[in-house]
């Protein structure tokens, strides 16, 4: 009829919220900018969690420059898609690992507008979380598609900042934006940190989210890249140790 306009919702979307809804926790990591640490952050804690007994998944979201790959030595080889209810993880190190290199290979990925959404939802939708406890998300820096897609499926968010100018003001913007979105449980880390007190501590209860610490600066991790041996034997792989109780906590597992 004439003026009558119709919206066809996505059947994945709820398909989606349902099988993460399984789950007993799904942390996102996300930021404001680049260059902050959130990929490795992203990997050292589902090291630990998976150290202390958690069934941990780890998805690299990052559909135009994934690199999580890099950090756990995963080679292109390593990489191969095994199809079992859905698209198999890699196992390494107790980690149930996904990323859009098993797709791409070191092809460019290109995506805009809607493309970014559908492959976003596509990488949701296909992954074997079989057995599962703790999904971890490692989001590109983003405050546009990929964050306002990922927040529909109550999850969790984690920002993760450095404590320089441009850090604090990129993650007050992205901080900014959860709340107008009514996301309502969202974390924070200043990571690569020269000092040790939170800088942000009285701007993120303002907003009633949580500070869950600072992990100090270490100039030897570059080193460890690509070699898990080395990585959990890294000064800043304790840092996060230390933290992790609270990352728990704030999961509610």
């Amino acid at each position: 009829m004439v003026g009558l306009t119709f919206t066809i919702e996505d059947p994945r979307v709820e398909y989606i919220k349902a099988k993460l809804g399984r789950l007993r926790g799904v942390l996102v990591l996300v930021s404001g900018k680049g260059g902050v640490g959130k990929s490795t952050i992203a990997t050292l804690v589902s090291l630990n969690l998976s150290s202390r007994g958690f069934s941990v998944s780890l998805l690299d979201m990052d559909l135009t420059n994934p690199t999580l790959h890099i950090i756990l030595g995963l080679s292109l080889t390593d990489m191969r898609i095994v199809e079992d209810r859905g698209v198999k993880p890699i196992d390494i190190w107790g980690i149930k690992f996904f990323s859009p290199v098993m797709f791409i290979g070191e092809n460019p990925l290109p995506l805009r507008g809607s493309s970014i959404v559908n492959s976003l939802r596509e990488l949701l939708l296909i992954s074997n979380l079989e057995g599962v406890d703790v999904l971890l998300v490692d989001m590109p820096p983003s405050i546009k598609e990929e964050v306002l897609e990922i927040v529909k499926y109550n999850v969790k968010p984690l920002v993760i900042t450095t404590q320089d100018p441009l850090g604090f003001w990129s993650s007050k913007r992205l901080l900014r934006l959860l709340k107008d979105e009514g996301v309502s449980s969202v974390a924070l880390i200043e990571n690569m940190a020269m000092e040790e007190k939170a800088t942000l501590g009285d701007y993120i209860k303002s907003l009633g989210y949580t500070h869950l610490g600072v992990i100090p600066f270490d100039p030897a991790f570059h080193k460890a890249i690509g070699d898990v041996k080395s990585i959990l034997t890294s000064n800043l792989y304790n840092s996060v140790s230390n933290i992790t109780d609270n990352i728990i906590k704030f999961l509610g597992i």
